[in-house]
């Protein structure tokens, strides 16, 4: 019979037993890592997070007349077409964007929360979107590692591809693996590697063809014809939303307004359709700036524009997120690692103590970094004491300041002992 076992701190401090699960360990290493830089070499690209609504209005004319097909409205949680019934030779479309994305998904995603019609959109297709290919295996699942909200993977993902990639519509091949091995690929390269990648990190994702015209949104435009051009896009599951489509040439869980999905993706297939942007509007607000770092080189650095999430974005990040200690009064000093930093493309940060018992060794920078935390119990009860460091952003982007609390809790006993128990018992 195996035994898996599980460690326990047994604090014997006025006659009482009391339990405590320590969340991590610190090794001499760990240690010895304290106050050292752990940015990455590499480039970054910063994603500019957006939420409020865009909208354009489109008169479109074809001198044979245009035939919708009873395709009056195409909607997804973050876009929508609504077309008027034509008024020959002319229709009018309105298209409305709105960054604002409603998820609280975690991740990795449960496939029981995947619909069985939607799984199907796991599976790879031979010669195009190669997601069970191991480097694409391997590229999703460094990009994906550590993460615990659907969107944070899904902007990851992205966001490499879009500053890994060269756009080239003269590019013949535009398989995923094809276009990971050139780094070059057309609008439908893009869409079949991001693909591979969401697909490969257990997210669901299908394509979406738009149209597309020459028109800007938030200061960029797009380069086509001006009777218009297909436009490759992709469309990402999330449990409880639906699909959420995003271009992986631009933006992140939602597509501007320049963008024309069905009915009428028929832009660019004739010169026989004009079209005019008769009205257009941005009600849209910066609420965040944040920076996705690579150990390799980034190779393009346009725009990137993210849909905010009504549940907040993950500004500030830390390891461990809590932190118990059981220490002895004989014993009552030591050090430990905290790594903390700032997403923000300004990743500067501070970190303060709220007890003079807790010191950090460093309490700014700029970068990702194991910051030492020295503790000196010995002035504490017998028992808990549970105090808290603050990790806040201190940047000049102008963006409102974030702070997050850090519970740092001691148990100090008098004497202190430890024995082991086994949890589970297997046959």
């Amino acid at each position: 019979m195996q035994r898996r076992w599980l460690g326990i701190l047994l604090g014997c401090a006025c006659g009482l037993m009391v339990c405590l699960l320590v969340d991590g360990s610190v090794s001499e290493a760990d240690l010895a890592a304290g106050d050292a830089s752990l940015a990455s070499t590499g480039d970054s690209i910063c994603e500019q997070v957006y939420t409020g609504t865009m909208q354009s209005v489109y008169r479109v004319c074809s001198t044979y007349g245009i035939t919708i097909a009873g395709q009056e409205a195409v909607s997804y949680p973050t876009y929508r077409v609504q077309v008027t019934p034509p008024k020959a030779p002319c229709i009018t479309i309105t298209v409305t964007s709105r960054p604002v994305l409603s998820s609280s998904a975690s991740y990795p995603l449960r496939r029981e929360s995947i619909p069985a019609d939607v799984q199907v959109y796991l599976n790879p297709e031979d010669g195009y979107i190669e997601s069970d290919n191991p480097l694409i295996v391997a590229l999703a699942s460094e990009l994906t590692h550590g993460m615990s909200r659907e969107d944070q993977a899904v902007a990851s993902i992205i966001a490499w591809v879009r500053s890994h990639i060269i756009y080239n519509e003269a590019t013949q091949d535009n398989s995923s693996l094809r276009v990971l091995e050139t780094r070059t690929g057309t609008d439908q390269g893009f869409y079949a590697l991001t693909a591979a990648l969401l697909r490969a990190a257990g997210i669901p994702a299908r394509e979406l063809v738009t149209g597309i015209l020459n028109y800007s949104a938030l200061g960029a435009s797009w380069s086509v014809p001006a009777e218009g051009d297909f436009q490759y896009c992709v469309l990402i599951y999330y449990p409880g939303l639906g699909w959420v489509p995003s271009d992986p040439q631009r933006t992140i869980n939602w597509i501007d307004t320049a963008h024309i999905a069905s009915p009428f993706a028929l832009l660019g297939v004739t010169d026989a359709f004009t079209s005019t942007r008769a009205s257009h509007s941005e009600d849209v607000t910066l609420t965040e700036q944040l920076t996705h770092i690579y150990a390799d080189t980034v190779i393009s650095s346009g725009p990137l524009y993210s849909a905010a999430n009504t549940n907040g974005s993950l500004t500030l990040d830390w390891s461990p997120k809590t932190i118990l200690l059981a220490l002895s009064r004989t014993q009552p000093a030591t050090s430990l690692t905290l790594t903390v930093a700032s997403l923000r493309c300004d990743s500067a940060w501070e970190l303060t103590s709220a007890a003079a018992w807790l010191t950090p060794t460093i309490t700014a920078g700029s970068a990702r970094m194991a910051v030492r935390l020295d503790i000196d119990a010995g002035s504490l009860p017998t028992g808990f004491t549970t105090t808290y460091l603050t990790l806040s952003t201190a940047d000049a982007s102008g963006l409102p300041a974030i702070a997050r609390m850090i519970p740092v809790t001691v148990l100090l006993g008098d004497p202190l002992c430890s024995i082991h128990l086994p949890l589970v018992s297997d046959p």
